[in-house]
Parts: C-alpha cells; structure tokens; sequence
C-alpha cells in the first residue's frame, strides 16, 4: 500500500465571492461537488476498511477452529 488510505482526504477550497451574484453561485456550486467527492472517498474508505477487518476476522475464526485440537481427532 503507499499509504494514500492513511492521508486524511482534505476539505475543498472555500467557495470565494465573485464579481458578480453568478460567480459567487459558481463557486459555491464548485465547491459543493468537491466537498461531496472528499466525502465520497471518505464513506468509501471506511467501508473498504470494515471489508478488510471483516474478511481477516472471519479468516482468523476459522484458523483457530481449524487448529483446537480434536478428540479421537475426529470431534
């Protein structure tokens, strides 16, 4: 891994007033869809890493269970 997953995702820029009331619209409209994509990728990471943990536990569960000595070796 390259370690992009432990970078937090950053915020978008502030929207900035603009010269006129369109512009400022834009910006705020530009921000919007950068904040939500951040988020995104957020919501994103967060559920990869439940999978992961998930995936492992499960993994682990059934290695332990595998090794527990058996009676007779059968039980």
């Amino acid at each position: 891994m390259d370690g992009t997953w432990e970078e937090p995702v950053p915020d978008a820029a502030a929207p900035r007033e603009g010269a006129t009331p369109l512009d400022t619209m834009k910006s705020w409209i530009g921000f919007a869809g950068a904040q939500t994509a951040g988020k995104r990728t957020e919501f994103e990471r967060a559920q990869a890493a439940r999978t992961i943990i998930r995936n492992c536990e499960e993994r682990d569960r059934t290695a332990i269970e595998r090794a527990r000595p058996k009676f007779l070796g059968v039980f």
